[in-house]
């Protein structure tokens, strides 16, 4: 049976409109997902003349993104972002199915937070429903430990040093719940890597260890 949620909005590519799939061929082509094979470290394609190991994110061990911020993902996001299209939600996790391959059993999924009041606002938590949708798809468990304690300026047209300092002490782990020895973090799009560094910094402030991160897309 379709579900409710692919009735009101069915699939359709979001770059050329094409309806019946989350994305067509032609589009896919024209915007490939990140090829094989990779850094097992920072995700980026060993076509590449050099690695990007030494940017990872701050108190990241592992990345894994899906694609570039760009064409039809960059879309895809977007609409699933902010026009409601919550259907998107177990395509855009499948994408970082890959990103769990090879993780140790006891790594424990974790979504970044949305502020309460960002998330009233939108009426949902876009990065906690692929983090369930990839939860369920890699067999991995999954804890929203962590919290946002403050509404920030929004990242976009800030600088790598703007976007550390709008962040500082943002993100703690929720009291009660404690923060697990090793966490994937999932979030929709790295741009400097900002983000995933306070949650890291949350999390290790509580006893984690080990935090790896995967992304749907990179802007690069």
């Amino acid at each position: 049976m379709t579900p409710v949620i692919e009735v009101a909005y069915p699939p359709r590519c979001p770059e050329c409109g094409l309806r019946g799939c989350w994305v067509c061929a032609d589009c896919l082509a024209a915007t490939p997902l990140f090829a094989e094979p990779r850094c097992p470290i920072c995700s980026l394609p060993l076509t590449h003349d050099t690695c990007a190991c030494d940017e990872l994110p701050n108190r990241i061990d592992r990345l894994w993104v899906a694609g570039p911020y760009d064409g039809w993902l960059r879309r895809a996001i977007y609409q699933f972002k902010f026009s409601g299209e919550t259907a998107r939600g177990p395509h855009l996790a499948s994408m970082l199915v890959p990103g769990c391959a090879g993780l140790d059993d006891d790594v424990v999924i974790v979504p970044v937070p949305l502020h309460r009041t960002r998330q009233r606002s939108r009426g949902y938590d876009q990065v906690a429903i692929i983090a369930s949708e990839l939860s369920e798809l890699a067999g991995r468990p999954l804890t929203s430990c962590l919290v946002k304690t403050r509404e920030t300026q929004a990242q976009v047209g800030l600088g790598a040093a703007e976007r550390s300092l709008n962040l500082w002490d943002a993100f703690a782990v929720e009291p009660g719940i404690g923060a697990p020895p090793k966490v994937l973090l999932v979030d929709d799009v790295l741009t400097t890597g900002a983000t995933m560094t306070e949650c890291a910094r949350a999390l290790r402030r509580e006893g984690t260890s080990w935090v790896g991160a995967v992304a749907i897309a990179h802007g690069l």
